[in-house]
């Protein structure tokens, strides 16, 4: 199986519709999940050359909303590799076509998993990261990694392999966006609400236009119904107040 020293790229350009954006004309954070998947998939894809499934979502950031009429353009890049998972950033950009620069809007990562003839994980070939940067987002991913199997073990206790600052840095900043599903003791309700305000039950059926080559569900497709469900669920607790997804 051979081996790389950087990882392939893919690209994908979009323009926003109205039909794929809410109310207030900004377009829908389950649409961007979608696109980001289907860019990642592309650039794990053309890494092992093999059918991938998604994984894990670590790390997204939105940081400006988009507006109908914009130019979307992604770049999806293999950063890591452990002998059966693809680490991929994801970067997106947006802007209108008279505009000089586009801002840049999304920051994610993302993980997949290499399937073998068996549709069992199978393995991957490995990245040999050269240049500064791409060391750089290799041991970003290699964090990630650790970070997840010790969150999902229930040990946390310092940074993998004893690193510095940097590692520090980055565990912090995952474990950060972990906090939102903790409740302090401290914080109370204003009024408090009856949990079945919030509740939001949706029934999708799996056709056969949202499987992928090898017959399983597009893990963006996947993303946007969860989006879609919690968007709602928001919403009917503020009672109908608009809201988007912020990361």
């Amino acid at each position: 199986m051979a081996d790389f020293k950087s990882g392939p790229r893919a690209h994908l350009d979009e323009w926003v519709a109205p039909d794929i954006a809410d109310e207030l004309g900004f377009l829908r954070a389950g649409k961007i999940l979608e696109w980001m998947d289907v860019v990642g998939v592309l650039a794990a894809t053309r890494h092992c050359r093999r059918p991938v499934v998604t994984a894990s979502v670590d790390a997204m950031e939105l940081r400006h909303p988009i507006k109908i009429g914009e130019r979307v353009t992604m770049t999806a890049e293999v950063a890591y590799t452990s002998p059966r998972s693809i680490g991929v950033c994801v970067a997106m950009t947006h802007g209108l076509p008279t505009a000089g620069t586009a801002r840049e809007s999304v920051a994610g990562y993302m993980t997949f998993v290499a399937l073998d003839d068996a549709g069992k994980p199978g393995p991957v070939p490995q990245l040999h990261p050269e240049t500064l940067e791409e060391i750089t987002r290799f041991d970003e991913g290699r964090l990630r990694r650790e970070f997840r199997d010790k969150l999902a073990s229930g040990q946390l206790r310092g940074p993998p392999g004893g690193g510095g600052s940097a590692d520090n840095t980055l565990l912090i900043r995952e474990f950060l966006k972990l906090l939102p599903a903790f409740r302090l003791p401290w914080e109370r309700a204003e009024k408090p609400r009856q949990r079945h305000l919030s509740y939001v039950h949706k029934i999708e059926p799996i056709r056969s236009s949202r499987l992928n080559f090898h017959g399983t569900l597009y893990g963006g497709t996947l993303m946007r119904w969860i989006e879609t469900s919690a968007n709602l669920s928001a919403r009917a607790w503020l009672r109908g107040e608009p809201v988007r997804l912020a990361g």
